[in-house]
């Protein structure tokens, strides 16, 4: 704590500050209610996502690109602009925020020290989401369950060649729900899902959805959410305005640049 207070006082701050009946995330409280940050890998996204409001921080789970590769907050395999936090951080000032921490586990072959990880950090489970996608969670979910009985596991659909979500998908969906038991909540891309998947998957747990920067063109995402709402979505959006083509261009730019850059350094 010594070593994260001399680096991240201002951020432990604000975590601390921000923490009030509106942000905290407490037993019970359910995934409908979820303000999210869809990104807080950096100090710098973090720092945003308090002074937002939001109470459902996401964080994406690497290994670093350099020896010892400990365990950081990183979405893509290549490095990144910002100063990313360790997996270690993340948690630390998770906890002390007070909000639900949604882990992205892009590397599952990690998930051992994941698991430590987290067990280490002394958060509530409760306010744990641990998200993995359909094969990991295939492999990991049932040791997921026996360390973190109280926190929510959030399942994806299995690969498909369709463009909405089918009938074997959301067999196989309420397959693995069914083996690993509540709390659970389904995510599925919004434009991917069916009246009949939702219904059939909401029936078992909470369906959460969110959008792609390639999919169907959001240009107001509040507008998109609410009427989510309205279909009877009961988990968490996380609907965002689709990038700009400037933005994908200078988007593009900045990812080449990070690729050079990680073959140079790294």
């Amino acid at each position: 704590m010594k070593r994260l207070q001399d680096k991240y006082q201002r951020l432990l701050d604000l975590a601390r500050s921000t923490h009030d009946g509106r942000t905290g995330w407490f037993p019970g409280k359910p995934l409908s209610a979820a303000r999210p940050a869809h990104a807080t890998n950096t100090r710098e996204q973090f720092e945003q996502a308090l002074k937002d409001g939001a109470n459902f921080l996401e964080g994406d789970i690497r290994a670093e690109l350099d020896p010892p590769h400990a365990l950081e907050m990183r979405h893509d395999p290549v490095s990144e602009r910002g100063d990313n936090l360790s997996l270690e951080e993340w948690l630390t000032i998770g906890a002390i925020s007070g909000r639900a921490m949604k882990l992205d586990v892009k590397e599952p072959e990690r998930m051992p020290d994941v698991i430590r990880a987290v067990r280490a950090s002394g958060i509530d489970p409760q306010r744990v989401v641990l998200n993995l996608d359909f094969k990991a969670m295939a492999k990991w979910g049932a040791e997921l369950r026996r360390n973190f009985p109280a926190a929510t596991l959030a399942l994806n659909p299995p690969a498909a060649s369709s463009a909405k979500l089918g009938d074997r998908q959301v067999d196989e969906l309420l397959r693995q729900a069914s083996q690993l038991g509540a709390p659970l909540t389904f995510v599925v891309r919004h434009d991917m899902l069916t009246p009949t998947a939702l219904s059939r998957l909401q029936d078992v747990a909470p369906v959460s959805v969110w959008n792609a920067s390639d999919g169907p063109t959001v240009k107001d995402a509040k507008a998109i959410s609410e009427r989510l709402r309205r279909q009877g979505i009961q988990g968490v959006i996380d609907i965002r305005p689709t990038p700009t083509a400037k933005d994908k261009v200078l988007g593009a730019l900045e990812r080449a640049r990070q690729e050079v850059l990680t073959r140079l350094f790294h």
